[in-house]
């Protein structure tokens, strides 16, 4: 019977040992989870410069070809891809990751006015001109032929 009441006693301690030593590695590690926030940093006159001559630099790659992704932009200006993300100040909306404008430019729309107003012209002289136009890609094949 003492034996017994040994190892009941014992096997407490060992118990309480364990849980003493699991609520200390328990708290430890919140410790450590917790981290100090870092301080943020306001940037300078010489490093805002520098970000608005890479967004004006971006900006200007988006008008040159729209069709370049976000991250061929990263990958052309050497920033990061938030960087490169539309924004405001590029006047621009996102569209399948590819950048678009918001606005035509001046020229784009006085082109479309012109093919617009030609095409209705071409139509008011000849009626039948919309009969010609072909509205389906070569690479369709007609129901019922063959």
């Amino acid at each position: 019977m003492k034996d017994e009441e040994f190892l009941c006693k014992k096997m407490d301690l060992i118990e309480i040992h364990q849980a003493s030593l699991c609520e200390v590695s328990i708290t430890l590690k919140r410790e450590r989870d917790v981290k100090q926030p870092k301080p943020i940093r306001a940037p300078n006159d010489s490093q805002r410069q520098k970000q608005t001559k890479t967004l004006k630099n971006i900006g200007k790659l988006i008008r040159e070809d729209r069709r370049l992704s976000i991250q061929g932009l990263a990958e052309i200006t050497g920033v990061n891809k938030r960087m490169c993300s539309p924004d405001e100040s590029f006047n621009m909306r996102t569209g399948c990751a590819k950048m678009m404008p918001k606005l035509l430019a001046p020229e784009q729309k006085e082109s479309k006015m012109n093919i617009c107003s030609d095409i209705l012209n071409n139509i008011v002289t000849d009626p039948g001109l919309l009969d010609t136009v072909i509205t389906f890609d070569d690479n369709i094949q007609k129901c019922g032929s063959g």
